[in-house]
């Protein structure tokens, strides 16, 4: 799984801000100036994330590979410790809760 898709898991994650954080700590790489392609750096491939490659055919223009980071376990790992440190970059609104449950108020 990618790393955005990760963090969806964690509560209270903003995972609009996850590649961008991992890009300033010089994990991730954008290899597009007009959008947003993702790449892992040399140093964190192999050993942190890995790269699926898919090649992509549009009607009428050139076909391209699209790189999509996927996260190995060690890493996983990694990210879930920097989530239970709170380093991760976490929603404005988080309420400190680690899980997603929500109380049931029971109607009397």
């Amino acid at each position: 799984m990618t790393p955005t898709q990760f963090c969806k898991m964690l509560n209270g994650v903003n995972t609009q801000q996850v590649n961008h954080w991992l890009a300033d700590r010089n994990w991730l790489y954008n290899k597009s100036k007009s959008g947003t392609r993702w790449r892992s750096t040399s140093h964190a491939r192999d050993r942190y994330l890995t790269e699926h490659q898919s090649k992509i055919s549009i009607h009428g223009g050139e076909d391209f590979i699209k790189y999509q980071p996927m996260l190995l376990q060690k890493w996983a790992e990694r990210i879930y410790t920097l989530y239970c440190k709170w380093s991760l970059p976490m929603k404005v609104n988080w309420d400190g809760n680690y899980t997603h449950q929500k109380e049931i108020s029971l109607a009397s």
